[in-house]
């Protein structure tokens, strides 16, 4: 409460002991934040406030996701009621040796019948390269580049755009989608670099999920463990049989046949199993020292990062014993 009110102009008087809470009240409140919330920051200790203010910033960073993809469907939709067949247009610009390398490191996941290629998923600030078999999944969730226009997607063919990639520094990928009320027409992409030289891409049936989905569904892990991953591309390799894992207190343990090798944990205990082929698959394609996987209950995916590629995932639906 101030200090004093002037009772015919309502005006308030601070003590200045008062007025620095006073400006970050009203600071809080232009950048809306509600008094009941900001209360509880001013007069929490500050691990309690940091959290606050940290759960507060994720609120309002989803908010204006949410906000942004809002704003460009309904343009888009206003803009169907003018135009018979509209269509959008997504530029993303890449290294091309970067785009080729994780494309290629994505590969080993995908399928030979209906889910053949690798999905370029272009988001509002970058873009996720993703593979499946239906039985693993691999990706890089989050490959730098520069995008203008909304949100986009393409399945290729990974073989002969590598290639054509790998020798050009910059290039641009770009999407053209029909979205009229006309119908849905077959997405049109291709890269164009530098010297205007085009690639065309044959685009493919896009049949796969939306990586950024299914990871934020497996975030909030019960059980977090952690292996050299030379060790555990050895044991893949050398095993055909189904590899066991168990995390217990603050170990875990991989094993396969007579193969077994240690790693750390963090969590609840764990139990489940997987076939050495896929996690031959996942380790071969992951880079650096360490692998590690994010276990929850049975029924929800298993994630494995590696550390020196924070943007690179895989996920496996194991056997949960």
């Amino acid at each position: 409460m101030p200090a004093e009110i002037e009772e015919r102009s309502g005006y308030r008087f601070y003590a200045p002991d008062q007025q620095q809470r006073a400006i970050w009240i009203r600071r809080l409140r232009d950048a809306g934040l509600g008094l009941s919330r900001i209360n509880a920051i001013l007069d929490a200790d500050f691990d309690d406030a940091q959290l606050l203010l940290e759960s507060w910033l994720a609120d309002v960073e989803e908010r204006y996701s949410a906000a942004a993809e809002l704003v460009t469907d309904l343009k888009l939709s206003l803009r169907g009621r003018v135009e018979a067949n509209p269509v959008q247009r997504t530029v993303a610009r890449f290294d091309g040796a970067v785009l080729a390398t994780a494309i290629e490191q994505v590969t080993a996941a995908s399928g030979d019948d209906e889910f053949h290629g690798v999905l370029l998923d272009a988001g509002l600030d970058d873009v996720a390269v993703v593979a499946t078999d239906r039985y693993r999944l691999l990706a890089r969730v989050a490959v730098s580049t520069n995008i203008e226009g909304p949100p986009a997607r393409v399945t290729l063919a990974p073989n002969p755009v590598t290639t054509w990639l790998r020798s050009r520094p910059q290039v641009e990928l770009i999407v053209e989608a029909p979205i009229g009320r006309d119908g849905y027409s077959t997405v049109r992409a291709w890269f164009r670099d530098r010297a205007d030289d085009v690639f065309e891409i044959e685009c493919l049936p896009d049949r796969l999920p939306s990586v950024r989905d299914l990871v934020r569904a497996g975030s909030g892990a019960m059980t977090r463990a952690a292996f050299r991953r030379q060790e555990v591309l050895h044991l893949a390799r050398s095993s055909t049989e189904t590899v066991s894992f168990l995390a217990c207190e603050d170990e875990a343990h991989l094993s396969s046949g007579t193969i077994s090798i240690d790693g750390s944990a963090d969590g609840r205990a764990a139990r489940f199993e997987l076939s050495a082929t896929t996690l031959r698959r996942i380790t071969e394609a992951a880079v650096g020292p360490t692998i590690s996987c994010d276990v929850r209950e049975p029924g929800h995916a298993v994630i494995w990062r590696a550390a020196s590629q924070p943007d690179f995932v895989a996920l496996t639906m194991p056997r949960f014993a």
